[in-house]
């Protein structure tokens, strides 16, 4: 936390699958606004697809976004991912084409 209204945030994803491995890692700075519950999200991502052959070239996104932690349990997120880099090959999951930009909506649940 920077201060008491601005966070840095770092996340990760690892997948494995019979096709290759993922990893994910998203760089993000959050804002919360005048209720400290609501936040706006914004960052940058890369993707790398590691492949029997090696390492594809990663995949760079701009993330842009929003969300509001009802309480310290429950909180929910939308985050739109745009890319920036055209020479990556490597799709995002659920899309057979790269280049490919969308919308992610989340929520978290601690109990």
């Amino acid at each position: 936390m920077i201060n008491t209204n601005l966070e840095v945030e770092i996340r990760g994803f690892y997948q494995r699958n019979v096709l290759g491995e993922r990893f994910r890692a998203p760089l993000l700075l959050k804002k919360y606004l005048s209720d400290e519950k609501t936040y706006l999200i914004g960052g940058a991502q890369a993707e790398w697809e590691f492949v029997p052959g090696g390492i594809k070239p990663p995949r760079v996104d701009i993330i842009m976004g929003a969300g509001h932690q009802f309480n310290e349990n429950l909180s929910i997120e939308g985050i739109f991912q745009l890319p920036v880099m055209n020479s990556s090959s490597v799709n995002p999951l659920g899309s057979e084409k790269p280049g490919t930009s969308f919308l992610n909506l989340g929520s978290k649940f601690r109990f």
